[in-house]
């Protein structure tokens, strides 16, 4: 990022903030592309130097891991970093009798887990189920409208009569301990973390990202500690992180 640089979405739906980010970082010499899957970290001297993809050398001064559910997986097989993709489901409503304001707050319920939010002239919900997969495009489980029917006659029954438009499956990276990952790797210099964000990568995305550049400065954050998300602190875990909830299995 330029220092002291921001970017300022007009509306506040997470999804509407890539135009603009990519249009800052273009405007600043910025090249993005897409269909390029690295086959392996460039490491000369115990010193990261760039990527292959493909017949292709991408020589860098530094590489950034912020590969989602494939995060951490670039380090050597033998110590990949202890992080674990989860799925979760998401419903589209079909159109309400009555829908609800622009305004309206989102919904959640933390005890039993249930989001609800406004979604145009619909909803949009999840039970916010988590179980355990691996990385990729993950398929739909057809139990999950049953549990969000379940989870609506406990907390909303008044939404019981809803109909679904759609659903899909995404995937939500955590480390053991559930915080996020942001800084360099503790073995590889020139490797950056920034993964296990939890399903809200868009949404913190700003922070995260002066996060992530002071730690590539060595600098400190007036705001948090940063050995509480360093990736240094996963060293020896060992452990995968688990399910919230049996019942979310």
């Amino acid at each position: 990022m330029v220092p002291d640089s921001r970017v300022h979405p007009r509306r506040g739906r997470s999804g509407e903030r890539h135009p603009p980010y990519l249009r800052f970082a273009r405007d600043r010499g910025f090249r993005l592309c897409t269909g390029c899957a690295v086959d392996e970290l460039l490491v000369e001297g115990g010193r990261v130097t760039g990527v292959r993809v493909g017949a292709r050398t991408i020589r860098a001064d530094a590489v950034i891991d912020a590969t989602g559910a494939w995060a951490g997986r670039l380090r050597p097989a033998s110590v990949p970093l202890p992080l674990q993709p989860f799925r979760r489901h998401l419903f589209v409503s079909g159109p309400l009798a009555n829908p609800w304001p622009r305004e309206a707050p989102f919904v959640w319920v933390w005890r039993d887990e249930l989001y609800a939010r406004r979604e145009g002239d619909a909803l949009l919900l999840s039970p916010c189920d988590e179980t355990a997969h691996p990385p990729g495009c993950p398929p739909a489980d057809p139990t999950a409208a049953e549990l969000l029917a379940v989870t609506l006659a406990r907390h909303a029954p008044g939404l019981g009569h809803l109909t679904l438009r759609r659903s899909w499956a995404c995937l939500r990276t955590f480390a053991p301990d559930r915080r996020p990952v942001v800084g360099p790797d503790p073995t590889l210099t020139g490797l950056y973390h920034v993964a296990a964000l939890g399903g809200f990568g868009v949404t913190t995305s700003a922070a995260i990202a002066e996060v992530a550049v002071l730690a590539m400065a060595g600098k400190p954050a007036d705001w948090l500690d940063l050995a509480e998300v360093s990736p240094a602190r996963l060293c020896g875990a060992g452990e995968m992180p688990a399910a919230k909830a049996a019942h979310r299995q």
